[in-house]
């Protein structure tokens, strides 16, 4: 007899950003991923780094976009368990490739 093992959604959205430098060679993304690699310890497979698509870079940039990963039972409570933080970082890549924070 199989035991069926329910999967867990945890969802971050990401709408959108205020008070940008305008930039026309530069593209915007937004970067999450659990501080300290915890998913990645508990669930090797899983992506633990999600990021949104590039938007151009200007003063109000919308994303609206929705970051999910599913987890087990144990999984989720081990992250809730040991308070598992979240940690959204926004990049902007230049068009010659370059990146900063």
């Amino acid at each position: 007899m199989s035991k069926f093992n329910p999967l867990y959604t945890i969802i971050v959205t990401v709408i959108g950003g205020r008070y940008f430098a305008h930039n026309p060679d530069a593209k915007l993304y937004v970067e999450c991923r659990f501080t300290d690699d915890v998913l990645s310890t508990i669930s090797p497979d899983s992506n633990s780094i999600l990021s949104t698509d590039k938007v151009e870079q200007v003063s109000f940039p919308i994303w609206d976009t929705e970051l999910a990963w599913e987890v087990d039972q144990k999984t989720l409570h081990t992250l809730r368990s040991q308070w598992a933080h979240l940690k959204l970082q926004c990049f902007s890549v230049n068009s010659n490739g370059g990146s900063e924070l």
